[in-house]
């Protein structure tokens, strides 16, 4: 990985996403109705109400959960 990758739940990303929300977008997650959905930025969880304002940067490490059906 290269320090100018942005990561995505440990794999490195071929595109770019400027905010969180268009991020989630891009992985086919809609924000606004997602429920029960977290995202962190380098080790730092992000409040729901800042994931439009959020902006990401080269060499960000994203983290997104999200439950899921199964055992």
């Amino acid at each position: 990985m290269t320090d100018d990758a942005l990561t995505l739940n440990g794999e490195v990303l071929a595109e770019h996403a400027e905010t969180i929300a268009a991020l989630l977008l891009q992985q086919g997650i809609d924000g606004a109705a997602a429920r029960f959905v977290a995202v962190a930025v380098n080790g730092q969880v992000v409040r729901r109400g800042d994931w439009a304002t959020t902006r990401l940067a080269p060499g960000d490490a994203v983290e997104i959960v999200k439950p899921f059906q199964g055992g």
